[in-house]
């Protein structure tokens, strides 16, 4: 019998790492006891305020759009919708949008951070691996956000 003796945090990642690599093709990396998401290669996400987001994913929803959504720990807090980045980067996103794309990357759960853990709002679906387009997540954030945000 094999006996793991490493802390549960460390275990608990290399658990969820393999089961991102196993269920969705995705390829994260531990870095300082992070675990992340590397940007690029036809993966992106958009960030929204918290107070938005909501609202974000139930259009998403309506749309049957639903993609794998991320809440970050910190002050503000903000939601990170993850997306199939097309060859087309937009060039205008509302006000308080971020795009993250290569080469940058996400912290994904179980990772704890100094303001909190990381968690899934929107964990993903191994039944559903693709995710929404690029086009898709920023339409939807352009129907809740008020026009003064743009």
């Amino acid at each position: 019998m094999i006996v793991d003796e490493r802390p549960a945090p460390d275990r608990d990642i290399h658990r969820a790492l393999a089961g991102y690599r196993a269920g969705f093709g995705w390829r994260p990396r531990i870095r300082a006891g992070a675990l992340e998401l590397p940007l690029g290669g036809g993966l992106a996400a958009l960030t929204v305020p918290a107070g938005w987001a909501g609202e974000v994913a139930h259009r998403l929803r309506m749309h049957d759009c639903s993609g794998p959504v991320l809440a970050a720990a910190g002050t503000p807090r903000r939601w990170a919708f993850l997306a199939a980045l097309d060859d087309l980067a937009p060039e205008h996103v509302p006000y308080g949008v971020r795009v993250l794309a290569a080469p940058q990357s996400l912290v994904l759960p179980p990772t704890m951070t100094g303001d909190g853990p990381v968690r899934w709002v929107v964990p993903p679906d191994p039944g559903r691996r693709a995710l929404p387009s690029f086009a898709a997540v920023l339409h939807a954030i352009r129907a809740v956000v008020p026009l003064s945000g743009w």
